[in-house]
């Protein structure tokens, strides 16, 4: 299933820590179930500036191999390729989920605001990417075009090479704005947020464009931007970007965060109404490949639910390995 890259789809989420992540899965499930077959195995990408991110890219390979916390290993090995292998084999024979878990309002993801690229047959050698912490902020150069306002709020998480140029966009606020509306979440509705990083300041700006209010309930950096909208009303929930002690917490809560020794069970379903950070994983990257990657397969692609509870799927076939 995974042979050397012969395609033209190379893909890799970067950062620093990077061990940990949960992307190379999503990206493997959503490619699986578009049929896509010019994909490679995906990557993980140590680095802590812009530059060291793109040079993979560039170059197609790494310094140095880094273990995967899933596999112990590299995920280009063959003890990685073969657990991979097994645990997306399993997922993909999840193809419906509960109807309890459908989404409760619909959510209507809006387009890029400036002119997408009219390739959409991936004719050339094309590289995707997901960029987390520390990354977000540092993408800003005239030689990338920018589909959204991710550079005004400097929150970059999704990039792409067609082929001809760089593009990039956030998707971390829409996909949060989609968890929110799937759960239950009222359109328009005021929500409390703490944090003030660039994850939260995308949400803070998607959720104010669909005419929601903010609530904000601390945080070691405070949310500034001219477009979001503030609000001193009790709100129904509260969105956590970090950790920080607030008293009177709404019940309701979202992490953006996902907790790696989490009972895989209670994920879609949590009993104390926390929802793990693997709702914003799951909605940010199925809006990175509707927004940005592969917008003309935006009406197949996987719900959210879905490709949540195949993800769930193959952690626990990874488990059951793990050392």
């Amino acid at each position: 299933m995974f042979a050397q890259f012969v395609g033209s789809i190379r893909y890799a989420v970067t950062g620093n820590p990077i061990e940990q992540s949960l992307s190379p899965l999503l990206f493997l499930l959503v490619s699986t179930h578009l049929k896509l077959d010019q994909v490679s195995m995906p990557d993980i990408v140590p680095a802590s500036t812009i530059e060291n991110a793109l040079a993979w890219g560039y170059a197609g390979a790494l310094p140095e191999d880094i273990n995967w916390f899933y596999t112990d290993a590299p995920l280009g090995k063959f003890r990685s390729k073969t657990l991979i292998e097994k645990a997306t084999s399993q997922a993909r024979t999840i193809e419906s989920v509960e109807s309890k878990f459908h989404a409760i309002h619909p959510f209507s993801s809006p387009g890029p605001t400036t002119e997408h690229p009219k390739s959409n047959r991936f004719d050339f050698e094309e590289i995707w990417m997901n960029l987390t912490t520390p990354l977000k902020h540092q993408l800003q150069s005239v030689a990338v075009t920018n589909l959204d306002c991710s550079d005004s709020i400097q929150s970059v998480n999704a990039i792409r090479w067609d082929g001809q140029g760089w593009l990039c966009m956030s998707t971390d606020g829409l996909g949060m704005a989609a968890v929110l509306l799937h759960r239950g979440v009222a359109p328009k509705s005021c929500v409390g947020i703490i944090g003030g990083g660039s994850a939260a300041r995308s949400f803070a700006h998607a959720w104010s464009t669909m005419g929601g209010h903010l609530n904000y309930m601390g945080g070691r950096r405070e949310i500034q931007h001219d477009e979001v909208s503030f609000s001193n009303e009790e709100p129904i929930c509260v969105v956590e970007f970090e950790e920080h002690d607030v008293e009177g917490l709404p019940k309701l809560r979202f992490k953006a965060s996902y907790d790696l020794t989490i009972d895989l069970h209670t994920v879609m379903q949590p009993q104390n109404d926390i929802f793990d950070g693997r709702w914003l994983l799951v909605a940010q990257h199925l809006e990175a490949w509707r927004q940005l990657w592969a917008p003309h397969l935006a009406q197949q692609l996987p719900t959210i639910e879905l490709l949540l509870a195949q993800l769930i799927e193959c952690e626990k076939v990874l488990r059951s390995y793990k050392r």
